[in-house]
């Protein structure tokens, strides 16, 4: 029968400083130590009847096995006056006669806290029997412990479970520790959600969405925005290069022949532009001037000069006669005065005055003297005489003389801000406070399009419009093809077709466009209800995409579609220009005024000259994107029109989503592969 370590059954037991070796003994007392003050703090370890019981519950008998005084049952300072210090003790086999058996293992930590302690075995008869595994935390609090089988007579039955804050289970297998995620582990495990989460979203429309949001804020017409400072002061370079048309017979002509021209030219400026007085209204719209001027470029205008001479119509008494021509006693008169003043058909000036200087002729000089000023001879009869404005508001001419830096002369816009949608960005809501004008008939009196310089994003393949001030109409552009420019940008091209200008014989309503119940061949653009009631005419250069009658009246033109075109290449996707060539010809229709029989009527430098819709000059407006904005847009539409963004969304869900799955399977892993 094997010995008892219980003091009640073996009263004979020695103390237990002479059954154990000291760093044996204090080490395992270390151990019911920790059994016995986590009891006192009602969390230790009960046992029904085995070793533990008299230690916490108050049997002094214990006393003789710790050899230090006994203490009150559950008593805290009883538990914390033992020793608490013990190093350097790993493992030990202890048996109640010393030698070793009985013990099956005891793990204790270096330090001799109780930490790191992973099973014990003991037996009251030392055989290793009756105890199958006691399992301590880390700590030495008593979480975690799993079980204690204990039996009394070594056989494993009537075995009392014993636990302190965890309790499970009796479990004689192996156990699998419970190991936590590490912060790495939870780090990836968040980013690898986030970044799938993002990319889920961002791939379901939340991209599209902050795109589309980012755009609206940048492309609107407001203040601080990128479009409003490109708006206001445009960044491209304008440049204006004028054509002239030098009469080359103009003694024949004036003899009734048709007239020779010769193209002379170009004559360069830099043209710039800045919108002025501008106002914001609540109804996203914003009012303004556009003020432009031009800077000569001699560089550009190869080896011409402002102060080459241009043979060209003398269009005041040309447009005098016009404004009579139904009258054969003013016509008597405007004859008359045209003798008396020496005015000629024909004017020799320089190319500088023609354009923005202006030149002084009889006629305007007259008028101002005699009927503008306040003490002209004539100035009561100004209500009632038919002077065009053309000739009573000026003193000198000159094509765009008086333009140069004018605030008022291009209009008062009130433009659609696009702050609500870009549906409306750059959309003209009505030009010098009206949005159908006094100089055609309805409907092609409306103000509509754009304002002539930005437009809604995402066009269409059919064609784009914009108010001009210059022709007082709306002027469409008809869609081309597709085009790519030489940095690689490709878009749409509209151009000025043979619908641009046609008359009511090509397309039915077009008729709206006749002035005065005068039809202009098709191909032409009535300029006299809107530029100071002379017989001028808007066309394509040399007469692109006309009536080829008008060809036949001239000689020395030429159309080509590659010089002479109105192009405007649009990127669709913002509905911006990215290539501008506004190429436009004036012409003046020169009528015959020979009198009737008894030469009433008759204009004499005007009598024998052929009917003629005469060219006098074209010009072309080119504007381009900045060398310097390139690449910036190039980026932009690369993001737009390629499935990039998709894609990196798309690889953000892979990754975000393996990084997940990686650091959970590992972690199971660990888990699976660790034993108790």
């Amino acid at each position: 029968m094997p010995q008892t370590l219980d003091p009640a059954r073996n009263p004979n037991l020695p103390p237990l400083s002479a059954l154990l070796p000291d760093a044996i003994r204090v080490g395992f007392l270390r151990l019911l130590e920790r059994g016995c003050s986590h009891n006192a703090r009602g969390v230790g370890f009960v046992c029904r009847d085995g070793l533990f019981s008299p230690l916490c519950s108050g049997d002094t008998r214990a006393a003789r096995y710790r050899d230090v005084p006994a203490e009150s049952p559950r008593s805290e300072s009883y538990c914390s006056s033992i020793t608490r210090s013990i190093e350097d003790l790993c493992h030990a086999s202890v048996s109640e006669d010393g030698s070793g058996q009985g013990v099956t293992s005891a793990s204790v930590s270096e330090d001799g806290s109780g930490q790191g302690v992973t099973s014990a075995s003991v037996s009251e008869d030392g055989s290793g029997q009756g105890v199958t595994s006691a399992s301590v935390s880390e700590d030495g609090s008593g979480q975690g412990v799993t079980s204690a089988s204990v039996s009394e007579d070594g056989s494993g039955k009537g075995v009392t479970v014993c636990a302190g804050r965890s309790r499970t289970s009796i479990n004689n297998g192996p156990k699998r520790s419970k190991k936590k995620l590490s912060c790495c582990e939870i780090t990836l495990i968040v980013l690898g959600t986030l970044s799938a989460v993002m990319g889920i979203v961002m791939v379901s429309g939340g991209y599209q969405a902050m795109f589309d949001a980012i755009m609206k804020s940048q492309m609107a017409v407001t203040e601080g925005s990128t479009s409003y400072d490109m708006w206001r002061v445009p960044p491209m370079p304008l440049y204006l290069q004028v054509y002239f048309f030098n009469i080359t017979n103009p003694d024949e002509f004036a003899a009734g022949a048709k007239p020779i021209l010769q193209e002379v030219g170009p004559y360069c400026y830099r043209e710039y532009h800045e919108k002025k007085e501008i106002k914001f209204h609540p109804n996203n719209t914003v009012t303004f001037f556009q003020q432009r001027w031009w800077i000569w470029d001699q560089e550009m205008s190869r080896n011409h000069t402002t102060d080459d001479i241009i043979v060209a119509l003398n269009t005041i008494p040309v447009s005098a006669a016009w404004s009579v021509r139904k009258f054969n006693l003013m016509l008597n008169n405007l004859n008359k005065m045209i003798n008396d003043l020496e005015e000629e058909l024909i004017v020799r000036v320089p190319a500088g005055e023609l354009l923005f200087d202006g030149y002084a002729d009889p006629i305007l000089d007259w008028v101002q003297e005699n009927v503008m000023d306040e003490n002209g001879t004539y100035h009561n009869l100004l209500p009632v005489l038919p002077i065009p404005p053309g000739i009573k508001d000026y003193d000198r001419f000159g094509w765009f003389y008086g333009r140069n830096l004018s605030l008022s002369y291009d209009g008062l816009f009130n433009m659609k801000t696009g702050h609500d949608t870009l549906d409306n960005i750059g959309v003209i809501d009505w030009w010098n406070k009206t949005r159908e004008t006094q100089f055609f008939d309805y409907p092609c009196n409306r103000v509509e399009g754009s304002a002539g310089e930005m437009w809604p994003p995402n066009l269409q393949k059919d064609f784009v419009q914009f108010y001009s001030p210059d022709l007082c109409m709306t002027m469409k552009l008809y869609y081309k093809g597709e085009i790519e420019d030489s940095h690689g940008i490709s878009g749409y091209r509209y151009w000025g077709s043979n619908l641009t200008f046609a008359n009511g014989s090509v397309v039915p309503g077009n008729e709206c466009y006749c002035v005065k119940g005068t039809c202009a061949p098709t191909g032409l653009l009535s300029g006299e209800s809107c530029r100071m009631g002379s017989p001028s005419y808007i066309s394509f250069p040399h007469f692109l995409n006309a009536d080829p009658y008008l060809l036949d009246t001239v000689e020395g033109l030429d159309p080509q579609e590659d010089r002479h075109a109105f192009v405007m290449d649009m990127i669709p996707e913002l509905g911006t220009p990215m290539w501008v060539a506004a190429r436009m010809q004036i012409n003046m229709l020169v009528l015959p005024y020979p009198g009737n029989s008894k030469r009433h009527g008759k204009i004499d430098i005007l009598s024998e000259v052929p009917e003629v819709y005469m060219p006098l000059m074209w010009f072309e407006v080119a504007a381009g994107v900045p060398e310097e904005m390139i690449g910036q847009l190039q980026s932009l539409l690369f993001m737009m029109r390629t499935p990039t963004m998709t894609i990196i969304w798309s690889v953000m869900i892979a990754l975000g989503s393996l990084t997940v799955v990686a650091v959970l399977a590992r972690h199971w892993r660990k888990r699976r592969s660790t034993l108790v």
